[in-house]
């Protein structure tokens, strides 16, 4: 059989040739396919010793595979290509056999060898193309989920710049008539009014930080904040300043243990909103159970990066989040909003740097990397 193939390769292949042709007069590019790829193939299929997966042409099954499917071909319109190479086989070896008058129990085996080596490359293409297809299938889902999820945080956006003009404007005109006031009052009446002011103040730095996370989902360049050299001590002790009454009103410790003190360029006040957020959030965790009443913040280096982490001892992330806390809108909090995590990590990302966790029942670690080979998005021009 294989000297028979051998021999009347150039009349097998025209014969194929002919028939895909006529097949498929509306896919004339499945000829220039064939064209390219009939050689290898016919050897593929000749060398009837050699198993399917140690020929040295296997690999053309995966080739043809993707230049069809790259032009929606379907699999059946493949497949019968191949079986249009048996019948082509078939026309030439029956009147072969008649003419010398070849005994069946000479030739049966042949063919049978013949017609399972076909059946082989038929499911050989079937299962490579089946998978080819089904990833293409996932990647495009997943190009089509991420241009949304990337369509949803440009609406979302535009909206915040527009609520954070809104705001920003009466707030600093608020926050200069305090200081115009607190100008006009006696040394002995700021005295007695200072502890409220310092409440107000505090509450201000704490609505600025909510309306600069805001603005991280924000596109537009000219209304972010600028870069500038901040110690991790000086960031972590500001966000302290900000968050020390809910810890004292809840009895909650925080342990500090900074290995090192870098000096970080970010956007001082949205890093604040960051530590700010996940201080609150293990707060959050630790109330409404019999947990330690503690937080560790921790830094830490490695060749690449510094780190910072947070850890709490509390419930920890649930189950069904621990995929998408960092998705929009996603909360388990009756009353949150699911944007706080998400804006974490913008600003992370736009401050050169990651968020990243793990979780478990009893521990909980937030981790900022801050990579040293990169620069924040945004850098200050002035």
């Amino acid at each position: 059989m294989q000297a028979f193939l051998e021999a009347h390769r150039g009349t097998v292949t025209r014969a194929w040739f002919r028939m895909v042709e006529e097949e498929n007069q509306e896919q004339p590019y499945l000829n220039t396919v064939l064209e390219e790829y009939a050689e290898h193939f016919y050897e593929l299929l000749i060398d009837l010793e050699v198993p399917i997966e140690q020929h040295p042409n296997y690999e053309w099954i995966f080739r043809i595979c993707r230049s069809v499917e790259r032009n929606l071909t379907p699999l059946h319109t493949l497949l019968e290509m191949f079986h249009l190479l048996r019948l082509s086989i078939l026309e030439s070896l029956c009147p072969y056999i008649f003419q010398r008058q070849i005994p069946p129990e000479q030739t049966m085996p042949a063919v049978f060898s013949l017609h399972r080596r076909i059946d082989t490359i038929q499911k050989e293409i079937s299962n490579t193309y089946l998978q080819q297809i089904t990833f293409q299938l996932m990647k495009q889902r997943d190009e089509t989920i991420g241009q949304l999820h990337n369509d949803r945080l440009n609406l979302l956006g535009r909206m915040a710049a527009s609520m954070a003009h809104e705001l920003k404007n009466p707030l600093f005109a608020i926050e200069g008539f305090l200081q115009l006031i607190e100008a006009e009052l006696s040394y002995e009446e700021r005295n007695k009014v200072k502890r409220y002011l310092d409440v107000v103040q505090r509450e201000f730095k704490g609505l600025y930080g909510q309306i600069t996370g805001f603005l991280s989902f924000s596109r537009n360049q000219q209304m972010e904040e600028s870069i500038i050299s901040c110690r991790l001590s000086e960031l972590v002790e500001s966000v302290l300043e900000l968050v020390r009454p809910r810890l004292n009103s809840e009895g909650v410790e925080i342990e500090l243990d900074l290995q090192l003190d870098p000096p970080l360029q970010i956007q001082r006040v949205a890093l604040q909103q960051v530590l700010s957020n996940l201080l609150n959030n293990s707060l959050d965790a630790l109330s409404g159970g019999s947990y330690p009443k503690l937080i560790r913040i921790r830094s830490y280096e490695d060749e690449n990066s510094y780190y910072i982490d947070i850890t709490d001892y509390g419930a920890g992330v649930p189950e069904h989040l621990k995929e998408s806390i960092f998705t929009p809108f996603v909360t388990s909090k009756s009353n949150g909003t699911g944007l706080g995590l998400p804006i974490c990590k913008q600003i992370m990302e736009k401050n050169g740097g990651s968020i990243s966790y793990t979780s478990d029942t009893g521990e909980t670690v937030f981790t900022l990397q801050f990579f040293k080979d990169s620069s924040p998005l945004y850098q200050d021009e002035h």
